[in-house]
């Protein structure tokens, strides 16, 4: 295994916590089902495209809640605001790729995203990376 798909696999893992994703979501948002991946791959069926859309999400409702428990159960939450449309953000994010683009478009407008050297967004990176 590549040494960016074993990262890719434990990032996915962090955020599936953060998230408290079930197999089932874990599965259905971070999975390359189109290239016929069973669920006992070992994290080889992970799209990488996924994995950093779901991040920059997750970096941007932390940035916009400064607690992530809020952050969390925000994206958990139905949301009247287009595209969610009375879904929360997580159900359009388990779309695929599409609902995925447009979640990060819409959080990511929200929080105004800062430089990766701004302390908020290093704080908003590493409390999802860490522990």
């Amino acid at each position: 295994m590549t040494e960016i798909k074993v990262t890719c696999q434990k990032l996915a893992s962090r955020i599936s916590e953060k998230l408290e994703l079930s197999a089932d979501e874990q599965y259905q948002l971070f999975s390359a089902a189109s290239q016929g991946i069973d669920r006992d791959s070992g994290g080889r069926g992970l799209d990488q495209i996924k994995v950093s859309y779901v991040l920059g999400i997750l970096i941007a409702v932390y940035i916009c809640f400064s607690d992530p428990k809020r952050a969390v159960q925000h994206l958990r939450r139905p949301n009247s605001d287009f595209p969610f449309d009375g879904r929360s953000p997580l159900d359009l994010m388990m779309t695929g790729t599409e609902g995925l683009r447009l979640t990060r478009k819409y959080f990511d407008e929200k929080a105004q995203p800062l430089g990766k050297d701004d302390p908020v967004y290093k704080w908003a990176l590493n409390s999802i990376l860490s522990d």
